[in-house]
């Protein structure tokens, strides 16, 4: 039996950031620092810098201010999220404490009766929106 997901990568990715979140959640800011520069240390040896050199240093500060970079766009984008859940949330108040506005028109009948004589029927129809 195959199961079939659709995915929404805006939830998914505030779900990943979710995940982090509670997982760093678990840790010391120094440990998280601790490991954040441990694994920027190993991403900079794989792409081949030497440890102690200039070239290391540099791929380390970069691996820093790029992960301080997404954690800034991270954070712009939940309170772009929270802003317009707060905006969509006024908006249902201020709807659901109005009273319905009536849209009225008249409505014109026209019949010919049988010996001739015409008949003009005429009523207001009002609808609420």
């Amino acid at each position: 039996m195959a199961l079939s997901v659709r995915v929404d990568w805006n939830t998914a990715r505030i779900l990943a950031v979710g995940m982090a979140i509670s997982l760093t959640a678990c840790v010391s800011s120094e440990e998280q620092r601790s490991i954040d520069m441990a694994n920027d240390k190993q991403r900079c040896e794989q792409l081949g810098f030497e440890p102690g050199s200039q070239a290391m240093a540099m791929c380390m500060a970069n691996s820093a201010a790029s992960r301080s970079a997404e954690a800034d766009r991270q954070a712009a984008d939940n309170r772009e999220w929270q802003r317009k859940r707060d905006e969509d949330f006024r908006r249902m108040q201020e709807r659901s404490e109005r009273k319905p506005e009536q849209k009225c028109k008249v409505v014109e009948k026209v019949t010919t009766r049988e010996d001739g004589t015409v008949m003009t029927d005429r009523e207001q129809v009002c609808s609420a929106f």
